[in-house]
């Protein structure tokens, strides 16, 4: 009975055991949802987790839910996708920790033979070079958040010698035989898929439950593209909250491009390329697509090269249909290259050349046999235009 309910999409099901049980029940799950709703909303976390898509909201219901309700959590994710911001907005949310330390180490920067000092501190001598007593990760996030980053990154030998400080907070610093306690919420990132990797043996089995009573997902920025024009304006205005005036305002055809683009480094790429669209735009109230970088440009002409052609041959075949030779058709498409350069870069001739690869002497040549050719066109017998040059091609 219950999978013939999942089956038909429904996440939340209870058994009708009496009206006031039921009513109770359903008071209590609105109340939830309506905390969790209101946390997402709040002006912390809107401003560091920006997105508004429904995949978007539903992670960020699901990081809540799990802050409130205490216990490790686990995020998995591509790289870029935020994690190390979601671990952070697990510790903001948990009221019990949240103004006590958060700490961050990243696993895949520990070395090997370091490792015990960095998880669990040291004594003066217990190694040489150990020139004094030391903290580690563990007893300096007492009270507070640890938030292991890459846990993936782990040898098999570390993700045993954690076992015990992970489940008990009970630990000895290297060179010690005190055990001393530490309580700390524990929080893990990982772009790799380990919930994967412990059922084929490469991720301690034992290891991955203590370290995942929750497991949250982030999604990629190609599964949240409606979110794109929020983050380059939040990241534009950032990049410039030190400027007095209005951050300058964005093309459409450069927010066109940015949807349609791919980001391997998800929302991390699209924050570096939003940094540089900033800076190129300096001094100017408008972002276009001359802003964009040597490499970005080169980009965007290879997708257009390399889009479907049915679109360039129905243009093609109306004009030699309708007389126009290659030379017209060259001169045609030439001229409204230009135009629409001009469009995209604010009138402004020299971002219009490096939009279309050519000099500003280029342009001007073009367009001055542009125009002898319309007044050529305007001057002949009965004012018929001539159609080798200045036919429209709709």
């Amino acid at each position: 009975m219950v999978g013939a309910w999942l089956a038909t999409g429904a996440a939340d099901l209870r058994q009708f055991m009496g009206m006031e049980g039921t009513l109770k029940w359903l008071v209590g799950r609105l109340h939830k949802l309506m905390r969790l709703r209101m946390a997402i909303d709040s002006d912390e976390i809107k401003s560091a987790l920006v997105g508004s898509s429904p995949v978007w909201r539903a992670a960020l219901e699901r990081l809540a839910e799990a802050s409130f309700a205490g216990g490790n959590v686990l995020i998995l994710g591509e790289s870029g996708t935020g994690k190390e911001l979601a671990a952070r907005m697990i510790h903001h949310l948990d009221k019990q920790r949240r103004r006590e330390p958060f700490i961050t180490l990243d696993c895949s920067t520990v070395k090997q033979e370091l490792s015990g000092s960095e998880f669990f501190g040291h004594e003066r001598g217990a190694f040489t070079g150990a020139t004094g007593t030391r903290a580690g990760a563990f007893e300096l996030a007492h009270g507070g958040t640890l938030f292991l980053d890459e846990v993936g990154e782990l040898s098999g030998s570390m993700q045993a010698q954690l076992l015990r400080v992970v489940q008990e907070g009970s630990f000895k610093r290297l060179g010690s035989n005190e055990w001393r306690k530490a309580d700390f919420r524990l929080v893990c990132a990982t772009h790799r898929r380990i919930d994967l990797e412990k059922d084929a043996g490469s991720f301690r089995l034992d290891f991955y439950h203590r370290i995942s009573r929750w497991i949250c997902r982030l999604p990629t920025l190609a599964e949240r593209r409606t979110d794109i024009p929020e983050l380059v304006e939040s990241f534009i205005r950032d990049h410039l909250a030190d400027r007095k005036d209005a951050p300058p305002q964005i093309d459409p055809a450069v927010l066109s491009y940015l949807e349609k683009r791919d980001y391997p480094g998800n929302v991390r790429e699209l924050r570096h390329l939003s940094q540089v669209l900033a800076a190129a735009a300096a001094g100017s109230d408008v972002i276009t697509i001359g802003c964009l970088p040597r490499w970005e440009l080169d980009r965007m002409r290879d997708t257009v090269m390399h889009a479907p052609q049915h679109g360039w041959d129905e243009i093609i075949r109306e004009g030699l249909a309708s007389g126009i030779g290659l030379s017209g058709l060259e001169n045609r498409v030439a001229q409204d290259a230009i135009r629409i350069a001009s469009e995209l870069s604010g009138e402004d001739r020299t971002k219009s050349a490096k939009l279309l690869g050519v000099c500003v002497r280029t342009i001007q040549g073009r367009l001055a046999a542009a125009k002898r050719r319309e007044e050529h066109a305007k001057s002949a017998p009965n004012g018929r235009l001539d159609r080798s040059s200045s036919h429209r091609l709709h």
